[in-house]
């Protein structure tokens, strides 16, 4: 992400396009700032990258090689989520709007090629996501949207949630759109800052009718991912409108930055606790369950609140089977955490991992992760589990 916004600045002189994607990674961020090979940030990378060349070769010769590396940039940056369409299609605007002249005078055939290849890779991009049997789920809002649900969405428990969020998490955000708005009016660049809030108030929309129920602390990573490019988008008029000053000014923009970036960085701290206690407490699992002669276990909650040792608890069979293999612990522990388990448990060759059961001599390289022929053991009696949480840290 730093190689992407320091090529972006020194090789394309799109020092606007790099400060977004920083600003990305701290506006709205606290602990999703610990997840970071997440599919949304990979693919807003690979979009400023894209976005950085393009505008370079808008004004610069093009020649057949940098086509390449263009397609392949764009490809990268829809294929990765679906969300980043929506990021693509607001800044693409932007473009547009810089080049409108030329548009008017049909200078621009570059641009049109591009906006077909771009809309085609979103409508492929889509019809992946609707297919599909997680995406699909999550857009059943958006296919029966109505004037009902978009007044249903500013009510719902995700617009509850988040708008606490941006009050006491995300507190500088107000100040950033603010101080933009009044930047982009004073410009008499009204059509663009109209832009900026239609598509601000579109992804607020689109993303409280897809996940429209609150959430609370044990979910706030996941949904800060959801939320990055909304910031992202309200930041844009005040760094857009740093472009072309003169270094005194900038000079004054710099320590205002560094201020902003100083405080989410305190809250960006204050979460590390929660992921290294989340981290200590795999640790725990594993070694109680090596500790017991048990490498394959599936544990039943019994009432247990395993979200307040462990966020989420879905990962776990991966998680363990990670942890173990690089603590050099033979064999190789893996452990899963259900409400009830109601089928039949799997065989001495198999493991039952976060959504289904595999043989482990398909799934897993015997060289990194050495499972003996024992069968997976139910845990009901919770003595296993009173025994791993005597240590187990609370996240929050």
């Amino acid at each position: 992400y730093f190689f992407v916004a320091f090529w972006s600045g020194w090789k394309y002189k799109a020092y606007d396009l790099a400060i977004l994607l920083s600003l990305y990674f701290v506006l709205m961020v606290s602990d999703v700032f610990y997840w970071p090979n997440n599919e949304v940030h990979q693919g807003v990378a690979w979009m400023i990258l894209f976005l950085s060349k393009f505008r370079y070769h808008l004004n610069n010769k093009c020649k057949p090689y940098d086509h390449l590396f263009l397609f392949f940039f764009l490809f990268m940056a829809i294929s990765a989520h679906l969300l980043v369409s929506f990021l693509f299609l607001f800044f693409w605007g932007f473009i547009i709007w810089d080049q409108k002249e030329k548009v008017l005078k049909g200078q621009t055939y570059f641009l049109y090629i591009y906006s077909i290849c771009s809309l085609s890779f979103m409508g492929w991009r889509y019809t992946i996501s609707h297919d599909s049997w997680y995406d699909g789920q999550k857009l059943e809002g958006v296919k029966s949207l109505s004037i009902h649900s978009v007044g249903e969405a500013f009510l719902s428990g995700q617009s509850k949630s988040i708008s606490e969020q941006i009050l006491l998490n995300y507190w500088m955000l107000i100040p950033v759109f603010i101080l933009g708005a009044i930047l982009f009016f004073r410009a008499k660049k009204i059509i663009p800052l109209l832009w900026v809030i239609v598509c601000s108030g579109a992804y607020y929309i689109l993303v409280c009718i897809t996940f429209p129920d609150s959430f609370d602390r044990d979910q706030l990573f996941y949904f800060e991912s959801e939320w990055l490019g909304f910031g992202m988008i309200l930041a844009t008029p005040l760094v857009n409108s740093l472009r072309g000053l003169d270094l005194k000014k900038l000079r004054i923009w710099v320590a205002l930055f560094l201020l902003l970036y100083s405080v989410r960085f305190y809250y960006i701290a204050s979460s590390y606790s929660l992921f290294s206690n989340r981290l200590y407490n795999l640790e725990q699992l594993v070694s109680t369950l090596e500790g017991q002669d048990v490498s394959k276990a599936v544990f039943e909650k019994n009432g247990q609140n395993w979200n307040r040792f462990f966020l989420l608890e879905w990962g776990i069979p991966q998680e363990t089977l990670l942890l173990s293999s690089l603590s050099g612990i033979k064999p190789t522990i893996c452990a899963k955490v259900v409400d009830q388990y109601n089928t039949a448990l799997p065989s001495s060759d198999s493991l039952v991992l976060s959504f289904e059961k595999v043989k482990i001599s398909d799934y897993l390289n015997p060289f990194y992760f050495a499972m003996d022929t024992t069968s997976t053991i139910m845990l009901k009696d919770s003595l296993y589990i009173h025994k791993a949480q005597m240590n187990f840290k609370a996240l929050y």
